[in-house]
């Protein structure tokens, strides 16, 4: 991997460059297998030669470049702590328009808790009209608004 495409990944840990890009990035063994039977337009990967031999038949079928690399590299270019298996750079799919018209939706968005939506201690959520406290060891004090109810 060379010095411009490490600056590059690098770059996109941070949301403001994934933005300007139009990318972001996929990391881990299982992610990035799952992302090559997706419809995601994937722009490049880059594993380890273990990982390559092991999914050889799944890497055929996928068009972009993949790149062999070694550990190091990975763990220089890469989010997580250790980085062993590969990472994959993405294009983000267009926002399709969304009908809401007599529908309930949820929308979520920066989601940052490792552990889930609602994870932790003394969670209490209810349909009632009143507030309900969500507490989190990563939000402590959130207030959580009910959905009306449709009768």
């Amino acid at each position: 991997m060379n010095k411009n495409t490490l600056k590059f990944i690098r770059s996109l840990h941070l949301k403001k460059f994934r933005r300007e890009e139009g990318m972001f990035l996929v990391e881990g063994e299982k992610s990035i297998i799952e992302l090559l039977h997706s419809d995601f337009d994937i722009v490049n990967i880059f594993v380890t030669r273990e990982i390559f031999e092991k999914y050889r038949e799944d890497f055929r079928k996928f068009d972009a470049v993949s790149e062999i690399v070694e550990e190091e590299d990975l763990t220089k270019a890469s989010t997580l702590e250790f980085n062993d298996t590969g990472i994959a750079v993405v294009r983000v799919k267009e926002n399709a328009e969304l009908s809401i018209e007599n529908e309930i939706v949820v929308m979520l968005d920066e989601i940052q808790s490792r552990n889930g939506i609602g994870a932790g201690e003394g969670k209490q959520v209810s349909g009632t009209r009143e507030a309900s406290r969500l507490k989190t060891r990563h939000a402590p004090h959130r207030e959580v608004m009910p959905l009306p109810s449709h009768k």
